[in-house]
């Protein structure tokens, strides 16, 4: 993971979080609006969990409930849920359960369209979860090469977070 040992400098009050074994879980921690590129994550999330079918992908948001501006998207996250029950919508998270999810989880996937920086990256780095990205805007300046997919492309996308997932 990118700067675990910074990380353990810097967190030291949170001895519980920090290294656990991680879960197989890929967390999703971006919004629901059309430069965050959310029915194309839900593809990759889809495809995915056909694949790994001892994983689990939770998506996060620290408010009541999912919202976006963007038509149909919550409805086609929950009915997802319904659907596949190890795809989970974590709702109402507080800060320290939502860094237990960073803390605790294996990959961090992204799936934004706009992000020069990422307050989720800095987020994930700090936990040591690892991180799929695309490779478009700023992401190649702090993602490794191979975790980065080609944007748009749900084969590539897929490949590598197989390739991330691999244990």
């Amino acid at each position: 993971p990118l700067h675990k040992e910074m990380a353990k400098q810097v967190l030291p009050e949170h001895k519980e979080l920090r290294w656990k074994p991680r879960n197989k879980t890929v967390v999703y921690a971006s919004r629901f609006d059309k430069e965050k590129n959310p029915f194309f994550m839900l593809q990759v999330a889809k495809e995915f969990l056909k694949c790994r079918d001892d994983w689990e992908w939770h998506v996060t948001t620290s408010g009541k409930a999912l919202r976006s501006m963007l038509l149909g998207v919550v409805q086609a996250m929950v009915d997802f849920a319904i659907e596949q029950p190890r795809f989970k919508i974590l709702t109402d998270l507080t800060k320290e359960e939502y860094y237990t999810e960073l803390a605790t989880g294996s990959v961090l996937f992204n799936s934004s369209l706009q992000d020069y920086v990422s307050w989720t990256i800095l987020e994930g780095s700090v936990f040591g979860i690892d991180a799929v990205f695309p490779n478009f805007r700023s992401f190649p300046e702090f993602i490794p090469a191979d975790r980065m997919y080609h944007a748009f492309d749900l084969s590539s996308a897929l490949h590598t977070l197989l390739q991330a997932t691999k244990y």
